[in-house]
């Protein structure tokens, strides 16, 4: 039989067991430690005992300051009690054997928060849990990645609807911050006065936002040189601008921006037409990243930009044609008028609907609605024509029952059939008397003195662009309260009831308010806040003497 010697000098089974387990337990703690992710150990009623050096380093913490401690009020947690007692909660499930894992924010080096995913996993032994593991790992940065990602996109969607450059300015200065981490955001555009003009955020002082609303693109400042230059002007100090920018040290110690970059927007053909501007209130570090970041939703602002710029242009033009194609309303002694012209909802802005009030003499005039089928430019032009011949034809004394017939024959020579309708009353003060026909149109509505009120639907012939024969004038009174509502069918036209019945309740309501009251009254009430399917042309006339 073989015995171990024991003696002096010699190594037995359990001295070699111990120092084994000594260099097992330090290879076990060197890995233990080099784990980058937060690890450490909990007794059941969670009590820290041990902490691998990541999550201690994190928070610049020594084993002596949370080793011993319940795990919940250690420095990770203490900073909020709320945070405190999910984590106790956690700890007790987990003691009564059940895994945990959640999103947890929890403090680091400088009382700064991160985002962990955290986890609790208890240790059975024997069907009793005899300690809980706990692990963690930083998932700040991917956080912020996804909350810029978000911010991005919900930026891009509010351009996407934006239809006005001044509405894309206001949502990049409101919103264009959050997909950059960024607390500041302004834009420049380049003016064809060679202004850069701003848009400030409402957290700049007032007298600096004016003093800068507008400057020279020669002048030295960032939004000009990025322009100017067509480079992106990064700032990165107090310092920095101070060197960059002497004359306007004032103006940037007053935004409390501490980094400024400003990138350029470009046109298709890639010329510089503004500028992007963001800001931090911490020094920031400039890297590739947010670089990239910063000229994205520059070119997605530019993209927007250019898209609205045009659509202004665009209306600018429509607003001049739509002046010239309505036509000024006289000045009538005895009459007070009122005129309203709405687009179909979606539409450019002028199409076959349109009014007319021509003077016939100093105490008589004609007053015309006429809507041409169809929308847009073709019909627009159409209707200038159908307008000019029948503003001719009254001009020149023609009956007003013959009036549609001559108008008919006139416009034979159109290339393209088309078909229109048309309404017209005569109204005499002298006599006090209305004379009116209609080509296929609606009806007009008369209010007599005391609001009885009538629907004018006689004198009727086909709508224009329909052969038909003259027709005789119906005449009615006109005495001084009297009121005429003419209007085209887009004011009517919706389903399920009957609304020029709808306008006569109205008119029998409005009792001695003035043309302008009544127009508004009847188009408020009718539309019921609708988006209008079609145009609107109306004129309302009162007699007031």
């Amino acid at each position: 039989m073989h015995v171990e010697s024991n003696s002096p000098g010699t190594s037995g089974p359990l001295e070699r067991a111990m120092v084994g387990a000594d260099i097992a337990g330090a290879r076990l703690r060197q890995v233990f430690d080099g784990i980058f992710t937060f690890v450490g150990l909990l007794t059941p009623d969670g009590v820290l005992t041990e902490a691998n050096r990541a999550v201690l380093e994190a928070a610049a913490l020594e084993p002596s300051d949370v080793i011993g401690k319940h795990f919940a009020e250690t420095y990770w947690w203490s900073w909020n009690p709320s945070v405190q007692s999910d984590l106790r909660s956690a700890i007790e499930r987990s003691a009564a054997g059940e895994s945990f894992r959640h999103e947890m924010t929890m403090r680091v080096a400088d009382d700064t928060l991160a985002t962990i995913d955290f986890a609790l996993v208890p240790v059975n032994e024997s069907g009793r849990v005899t300690a809980i593991v706990y692990s963690g790992i930083d998932i700040s940065e991917r956080k912020r990645h996804q909350e810029r990602t978000s911010s991005l996109a919900f930026l891009a969607r509010r351009l996407s609807a934006a239809l006005t450059t001044d509405e894309v300015a206001h949502i990049i200065v409101e919103s264009g911050t959050e997909a950059l981490g960024a607390q500041y955001a302004n834009i420049g555009l380049l003016g064809d006065d060679k202004l850069v003009h701003m848009v400030h955020p409402t957290l700049l002082p007032d007298d600096v936002a004016q003093r800068t609303s507008a400057f020279s693109v020669e002048t030295a400042r960032p939004q000009s040189d990025a322009i100017r230059e067509g480079r992106t002007v990064f700032v990165h100090s107090d310092e920095e601008f101070e060197s960059l920018y002497p004359e306007f040290v004032a103006d940037w110690a007053a935004s409390n921006l501490r980094s400024f970059t400003t990138v350029p927007m470009r046109d298709a053909r890639g010329a510089v037409f503004g500028a992007l501007g963001v800001g931090w209130f911490d020094e920031v570090d400039f890297d590739a990243g947010l670089q990239a970041r910063v000229e994205t939703v520059a070119d997605l602002c530019a993209q927007t930009l250019q898209r609205t710029r045009l659509a202004d242009a665009q209306s600018q033009l429509v607003t001049a044609l739509q002046d010239e194609l309505l036509p000024v309303i006289p000045a009538v002694e005895g009459l007070e008028l009122a005129v309203r012209y709405l687009p179909a909802s979606g539409d450019i802005g002028f199409s076959g609907d349109w009014y007319d009030v021509v003077s016939l003499h100093t105490r008589c005039i004609a007053v015309i609605v006429g809507d041409i089928a169809g929308h847009g430019i073709e019909a627009a032009a159409k209707m200038a024509q159908v307008r000019g011949v029948i503003n001719t034809l009254a001009r020149m004394g023609t009956d007003t029952g013959e009036l549609f017939t001559h108008a008919h024959a006139l416009l034979a020579h159109l290339e393209d059939p088309f078909i229109g309708t048309a309404a017209l009353a005569m109204i005499d003060m002298d006599h006090e008397e209305l004379h009116y026909a209609s080509a296929g149109h609606p009806p007009f509505v008369l209010m007599a003195p005391g609001r009885r009120v009538e629907l004018l639907d006689g004198a009727r012939r086909p709508a224009l662009g329909v052969p038909g024969a003259p027709i005789t004038a119906e005449t009615v009174r006109f005495p001084v309260g009297s009121a005429l509502v003419a209007y085209t069918d887009g004011l009517v036209e919706r389903r399920a009831r009957d609304l020029t019945a709808v306008m006569v309740g109205e008119l029998s309501l409005v009792g001695d308010a003035g043309a302008p009251e009544v127009a508004d009254r009847l188009i408020e009430r009718l539309r019921s806040g609708e988006p209008l399917g079609d145009d609107v042309a109306m004129v309302v006339v009162r007699r007031t003497e």
